[in-house]
Parts: structure tokens; sequence; C-alpha cells
């Protein structure tokens, strides 16, 4: 009767010692994708600027004298009535010109502040995915102690179990 409650309870420990030394699952940090808006486009603002009109030209040839061919005039001439226009048209110019630098130098801006963005997303993935591979380095270092810890208390007490167990047998056959 004493051999097979020893046989019972050396199995119960064994068994123990074995569920005991199965290692846990690592848990990471999930990284979300990124995913980017579409940049919006500039909207058109050519309607808000009144258009002066064209102005009618006047070629005058070599001899002083008014021609409808453009490549017989020597000189080109608006009337009084037009000049208002042509002013408007040189300022117009030189709006468009003010308005197309300023565009371009507010446009590159807004790309200089997304590209900062997506570099600074670019730089904080590969900082969680850094930390993901030291968290799983140190969790495998960790787990294979505490493995080698428990074989080393398995050893152990498997011993002492067998020393108990022989002492018992030698004291019993010493009666």
């Amino acid at each position: 009767m004493g051999k097979i409650i020893s046989i019972i309870i050396g199995i119960m420990f064994i068994a123990g010692t074995l569920v005991s030394c199965a290692p846990k699952k690592v848990t990471q940090i999930k990284i979300t994708p990124v995913q980017f808006e579409q940049t919006p486009h500039i909207q058109n603002q050519l309607d808000t600027i009144p258009d002066p009109g064209k102005p009618k030209a006047l070629f005058i040839d070599e001899n002083g004298e008014i021609t409808t061919d453009s490549a017989k005039a020597i000189y080109v001439a608006f009337s009084k009535a037009d000049y208002p226009k042509v002013v408007a048209n040189l300022k117009l110019k030189e709006t468009y010109k003010d308005m197309y630098l300023a565009n371009v130098e507010v446009t590159n801006q807004y790309i200089d502040t997304l590209n900062g963005l997506k570099e600074l997303i670019n730089q904080d993935q590969q900082f969680i995915q850094l930390l993901n591979e030291r968290q799983s380095y140190f969790e495998n270092q960790y787990r294979q102690e505490v493995y080698d810890h428990k074989i080393d208390n398995f050893y152990h007490r498997t011993i002492i179990g067998l020393m108990g167990v022989g002492a018992i047998v030698i004291a019993i056959l010493a009666l």
C-alpha cells in the first residue's frame, strides 16, 4: 500500500512540474498601419479677379500708316480709350506673378510639413519595432531562465524525494 501511495505522489509531482514548465506567449506591441489622407487641391480663385478685357492694338508700319498686318508693323499703339485696359493688364500680370510666387512658397511649406510628419511617423514605427524586438529578446531570456530554474528545481526535488523514499525503505527493511 505504501508503494502505491509513493508512486501516485511521485507521478503527481512529476506531472505538476512538467505542466508548470510550459512557456507563456510573448505579447507584442501592435503597430497600426498609418494611412494618409489625400492632399486637397488649391481652389480656383481666378473668378474673383475682374478681367479688364483685351485692348485693341493698332499696328503702324514704317510710313506711319495703320495696317492690319502685324508682320509689316514697326510700332504698336493703343487708343486713349484702351490705355486703362493696358495698365490694368500690366497690374494684373504683376498680381498673378505675386500670387504665383506666394502660392509656390505656401505649397512648399505645406509639402515640408507633410514630409516632416511622414518622417516622424516613420521614426515612431521604427521605434515601436525596436521595442518589440527588445521585448521579445528579454522575454525569451526571462522564459529560458525560468525554465532552467524549474528544471533545476525538478532535479533537486526528485533527488530529495528519492533520498526520502530510500530512507523510508531502508528504515522499513531495518525493522
